[in-house]
């Protein structure tokens, strides 16, 4: 008895189960391809969208640093408040443009890069914050100038007639002296923003030849006072025409200052304007270099990926599908062979199998039919032997006339030797 071994699937149901495989890995495969795509278009994206935001973030900072200085120059020129507030804008602006590049940077030389841009940045804006000092000292001290060179007209108004005997009239020298001290205390009263704008680089000279002709004046008109009102006045104009010159002179001071400020801004603005074309721009572009190494790196990693999938999805199906067919072939050559045994009148033969798939039933099938030809078939050497014994002749002919069995009392009736016959 043989023994045929089967699984507790059915064939249809390992077909489907083979076919399922593959059609699963097949589906693995794509979606291992999805995923891959989507990386690529993600590292693609964030590439150039941090390309982008990087070439916007180093534009914005070179227009912000114009400003900068743009304001800044502004505001040395006329103290307008509101090119203070433009300055400070504009470093606002700047900072957060800075700000976001630094969190762009994805290579140690970009991050160097950002750190020393701020480096500069945090001198130019020591600059401009001097800057903002010093305009506010000078308008200050321009305030308090203003405020007393207003008191110019009180102070002429107090100005003591000259002393003069009765029914006398004044000496003309005393008044051409009064008058030309009155003008000079008018001049120096004059408004200074008008001056500076009239004599631009000329006017601290211009000042300190008015002072030396006040003093001289001054000098003249207390030699002539020949009452103590008179010598009381002068004291006062003197004090007055110094507080005038004291003031001028810190504002010019203040301005020069600023000046000076400024040429260290706008030094410390092109050094920097010069790091953002020189070197933030092309460690940019070597990022961008880097990103597209970085997404060709991932776009192959992807079609290897893909690749090996299917190649697995195929050396799974194919050995499902071998495993498929050497389950299936080999109880069927058993089942063939058992046939070729009971065609040979082995009715005793059966086969053993433990399955219940299609296989198995046919089995069942195959044990039923020998079992059943065991019982009601007699064999060919029984048949044979009873035909041996016959007393009486027995030939078997088919239709063609052809002698297939003759029993030996035919042979002797025949007049043949034994076994002549077939």
């Amino acid at each position: 008895m043989s023994t045929l071994k089967s699984s507790r699937l059915t064939i249809a149901q390992r077909l489907w189960l083979g076919l399922g495989l593959i059609f699963g890995l097949f589906a693995l495969a794509d979606l291992v391809s999805l995923l891959a795509a989507s990386r690529v278009d993600t590292t693609l994206r964030t590439l150039v969208s941090g390309a982008d935001q990087r070439r916007e973030a180093t534009y914005e900072m070179r227009n912000d640093l114009a400003e900068i200085i743009h304001a800044a120059r502004r505001y040395v020129e006329d103290g307008d408040p509101q090119h203070q507030a433009s300055l400070a804008k504009a470093e606002t602006a700047f900072e957060q443009a800075l700000a976001e590049y630094r969190a762009l940077a994805s290579t140690e030389r970009s991050r160097d890069l950002a750190q020393e841009t701020l480096g500069h940045y945090d001198s130019l804006k020591r600059y401009t914050e001097q800057l903002s000092r010093l305009g506010d000292q000078q308008q200050q001290a321009l305030h308090d100038l203003a405020a007393h060179q207003r008191k110019v007209e009180a102070l002429l108004g107090s100005m003591p007639a000259p002393a003069v005997p009765s029914r006398e009239s004044a000496p003309i020298q005393r008044l051409i002296l009064a008058k030309d001290l009155a003008r000079q205390l008018r001049a120096a009263a004059r408004e200074f923003r008008e001056r500076m704008q009239v004599e631009e680089e000329g006017l601290h000279e211009q000042i300190e030849r008015e002072r030396t002709n006040f003093t001289a004046a001054l000098a003249r008109y207390q030699a002539a006072a020949e009452t103590p009102a008179e010598r009381a006045w002068a004291i006062a104009a003197a004090r007055w025409y110094a507080t005038i010159t004291s003031r001028a002179r810190e504002f010019l001071a203040a301005e020069v200052n600023q000046q000076r400020v400024l040429a260290q801004a706008s030094a410390a603005r092109a050094r920097l304007d010069d790091l953002l074309a020189e070197h933030i721009q092309p460690a940019a572009r070597a990022e961008l270099a880097v990103a597209v190494e970085r997404a060709s790196r991932a776009v192959h990693e992807a079609n290897l990926g893909i690749t090996r999938s299917l190649v697995l999805a195929l050396v799974l199906g194919g050995l499902a599908a071998l495993a498929t067919m050497r389950a299936v072939r080999a109880p069927l050559g058993q089942l063939v062979a058992s046939s070729r045994r009971l065609a040979d009148g082995d009715f005793s033969h059966r086969i053993s199998s433990a399955g219940q798939d299609e296989l198995g039933e046919l089995t069942i099938a195959f044990n039923e039919m020998a079992e059943k030809l065991q019982t009601t078939t007699v064999s060919r050497g029984y048949l044979g032997s009873i035909v041996h014994s016959m007393g009486e002749a027995l030939v078997v002919v088919s239709r063609m006339g052809i002698i297939h069995t003759a029993n030996p009392a035919a042979e002797q009736l025949l007049g043949y030797e034994q076994g002549a016959l077939p």
